[in-house]
């Protein structure tokens, strides 16, 4: 997974220190975000930033529980090989 389909915040202001933008790939299709969309929120266990990433409504939606564990895992992977 590539770092730019994550976001998060580095404190509890309103903007994102890094946001990929609504130009990103979602986690699930990789295809171009449209609406609908969802936003998924994460925090890691000693991190103190909240992460965040996106997904069509429907793609999210439409894969199981277990996918979307997979991909929430993969998700944090990522995160942690990218510091």
């Amino acid at each position: 997974m590539r770092t730019d389909m994550f976001g998060w915040f580095d404190d509890v202001s309103s903007n994102p220190a890094h946001n990929p933008g609504l130009e990103a790939p979602c986690v699930v299709c990789a295809k171009k975000l449209s609406r609908p969309m969802k936003t998924i929120s994460l925090m890691i266990d000693g991190d103190s930033k909240s992460y965040f990433y996106r997904t069509h409504k429907a793609c999210w939606d439409g894969i199981s529980e277990r996918e979307q564990w997979l991909i929430e895992s993969s998700v944090i992977d990522n995160i942690k090989d990218s510091k």
